[in-house]
Formats: structure tokens, C-alpha cells, sequence
């Protein structure tokens, strides 16, 4: 809301023989909105580029222009389901892994394997010009060379085992999707994880990485669509567990589970 009758120094029932525009008109940046008044030659320009919608009483109400608000869907999939004023509700199919950090990026491409072992350490030599546009999964970060290395090849995803916490703040503002499976400090990835993922290699991956937030239970995922690995059989109706047993099952949602 401009007013006009306060920026060119005249009383709110004299402004109207002095605005240059009309309802409906769309103004540039900088245009001219009303004016010139007086010997000072006083005018009042538009802030933003924008349309006029409103016109009166000393006033211009401008509906100023900008970008859409553009939400991604995180995974590749079937809408189910429409929330008024929310969102959607998409069903998909395949492998899931969540992670325990993520920097609220989201992408996809292809998976690229650099951790042939859980204890793998990236560093900046391991990515080259062969490496953009895919999706790499990594060890444990420590060097924060690699992560730049990642933007200027622009990877369309990095997911790492673990990685040093003082590396946060960089992998925050980076502009590709930043996954840590596992948390911070040098942690190997898990044995069942690294190896589902071994198998996945240069199959389409879907990156959401949202930050972990306890309340609603949103973690970064990790999603292949449409796959269940030949190595994975589906687990029993029932089954029953010992200390510190592990092991891997995909369920209805194929969503990998570790106990």
C-alpha cells in the first residue's frame, strides 16, 4: 500500500489528478506512479515491479510481482491424495533409506558408488568431470574442499556416511541435496545400508533431504523407486529377536527396516 498523498506532499481528495496510472496497468520497477507536484517537481515511483489493484483515498494498492513458491516432491510417485491449503499426498513404490542430517535440498539422477567399503573417506580427488549430474554416495567427510568440489561439478546429490559437525554450516548453504546417514564424527556405514546401496549402483535415486525434525517424525530420505533388490526377501508375518540382531526387511512400503 503507497501513499500517495503523503509522498507528494498534497492533501488524500487532491491525489487523484495526479496518478498516472490506472487499476489493471502492470508497472516496471522505478515507473511513475503519480506527480510531478510543485516547484520540487515531487513524484512517487513504484518500489517493485508489480500491478495496480487498488486506486483511492491518497492510496495505490500494488500487488507486487515476484517468483512462485515452487515445493518439490521429494519422490517420484502417484498422487493419492490433495490437502486443501497443504499439499499432496504421494504413494510410491521402492527401496527407502533415512538418514540423520540433511541440508533441505531436493534432486535426483543417477547413483555413482565412491564407498566400495563402509569405511570409505572422500576426499577431493575422488570426484572428476565423470561425476556431474549424479547422485554419490561417500564415506566419511572430513576435508571441506570436497564438498566444494561437489558444487563446482554440479553433483545432483551427495550422500555421505558420516561427516565432521564443523562441516555443517557448509553443507547447509550448499545447492545439492546433502544426506548423512549415519551422524557425526568418523562412523562407518551401516553394514546393511552399504550394502543395499552397493546393489542399487546406476540405478535412478531420489534425494529429499530434509532436516530431521523429531516432532513429526520427518527424516532425509534416501528413495529408488520401483525396486526391491533379488538379494532381499520379505520378511515373516512374525518373527522373533536376539541382542543386537540386525537384519533387513522391505515391508508393503518397501521401506528398509534395521533392529
Amino acid at each position: 500500500m503507497l501513499d500517495i498523498a503523503r509522498g507528494l506532499g498534497v492533501p488524500a481528495d487532491q491525489t487523484d489528478r495526479y496518478v498516472q496510472c490506472h487499476v489493471g496497468d502492470l508497472l516496471a520497477e522505478k515507473d511513475i506512479i503519480a506527480g510531478p507536484v510543485g516547484l520540487a517537481r515531487r513524484i512517487v515511483r513504484a518500489p517493485h515491479s508489480g500491478k495496480v489493484v487498488v486506486i483511492g483515498d491518497g492510496q495505490v494498492l500494488l500487488e507486487i510481482s515476484g517468483q512462485p513458491f515452487q515445493m518439490k516432491a521429494g519422490l517420484p510417485g502417484e498422487v493419492i491424495e490433495l490437502i486443501p491449503d497443504r499439499g499432496v499426498v504421494i504413494e510410491g513404490a521402492g527401496a527407502l533409506l533415512q538418514g540423520v542430517w540433511g541440508n533441505g535440498r531436493v534432486d535426483s539422477g543417477q547413483l555413482s558408488v565412491l564407498a566400495k567399503t563402509p569405511d570409505h573417506e572422500m576426499k577431493p580427488t575422488d570426484l572428476d568431470v565423470s561425476s556431474r549430474g549424479l547422485v554419490v554416495l561417500a564415506g566419511y567427510c572430513n576435508d571441506p574442499a570436497a564438498l566444494k568440489a561437489i558444487e563446482e561439478l554440479a553433483l545432483h546429490g551427495l550422500i555421505l556416511g558420516s561427516m565432521e559437525a564443523r562441516l555443517v554450516p557448509l553443507a547447509a548453504k550448499s545447492p545439492v541435496p546433502i544426506i548423512v546417514l549415519e551422524g557425526f564424527g568418523r562412523r562407518p556405514i551401516g553394514g546393511a545400508s552399504h550394502k543395499l546401496l552397493l546393489s542399487l549402483e546406476r540405478r535412478d535415486v531420489a534425494l529429499n533431504a530434509e532436516n530431521w525434525n523429531v516432532l513429526t517424525g520427518v527424516k532425509p530420505e534416501v528413495f529408488f523407486p520401483a525396486v526391491v533388490p533379488s538379494s532381499v526377501t520379505p520378511a515373516p508375518d512374525f518373527m522373533s529377536f536376539d541382542v543386537n540382531q540386525k537384519y533387513v526387511s522391505f515391508d508393503r512400503h518397501m521401506q528398509e527396516r534395521s533392529v
